[in-house]
C-alpha cells in the first residue's frame, strides 16, 4: 500500500484559513457599517430637504447641518476602517495562498517520488523475472 501525502504544515495552513475568514467576516461587517452610514446620511438629506420646503427655522436647520456633518465623520471613519479590513483581508488571503502554494509543490514532489519508486520496483521485478 503506497503511503498517503501528509503535508506537515497543514495546520499552519488551517490556521491561515481561520485567520481569512475572520478577515472576510471582519470585512463584511465594515462594509454593512458602510452601507449603513451611507443610507443614513441619505436618510438624513431627505428629511433636511423636506423640512427646508416646510420651513425655514434656522434652528431646526442648524441641527440638521450638525447632525449631517457628523454622519458624514462616521462615514469617513467607516470607508476608513472598511479599506483598513479590505488590506487585512487581502494580506490574509495571500498568506492562505502561499502555503497552499507549498503544499501543492510538495504534493507533486510526493507524487514524483512515489512514481520513481514504483518504477524501480517494477524494474526490479522484471530484473528477477528473467533468466540470466
Amino acid at each position: 500500500m503506497a503511503p498517503r501525502f501528509r503535508f506537515a504544515l497543514q495546520p499552519l495552513l488551517d490556521r491561515r484559513s481561520r485567520i481569512e475568514e475572520e478577515k472576510q467576516h471582519r470585512f463584511d461587517l465594515r462594509r454593512c457599517e458602510r452601507d449603513g452610514a451611507l443610507y443614513e446620511g441619505e436618510q438624513l438629506a431627505a428629511a433636511l430637504i423636506q423640512r427646508a420646503l416646510r420651513t425655514s427655522d434656522a434652528g431646526s436647520l442648524a441641527v440638521f447641518d450638525a447632525a449631517i456633518a457628523a454622519r458624514r465623520q462616521r462615514a469617513e471613519w467607516v470607508e476608513r476602517a472598511l479599506a483598513t479590513a479590505r488590506h487585512e483581508l487581502m494580506a490574509a488571503r495571500r498568506d492562505r495562498r502561499a502555503i497552499e502554494k507549498l503544499r501543492d509543490r510538495r504534493r507533486h514532489a510526493f507524487e514524483e517520488e512515489e512514481a520513481r519508486r514504483e518504477e524501480l520496483e517494477i524494474d526490479e521485478a522484471n530484473a528477477r523475472r528473467r533468466p540470466p
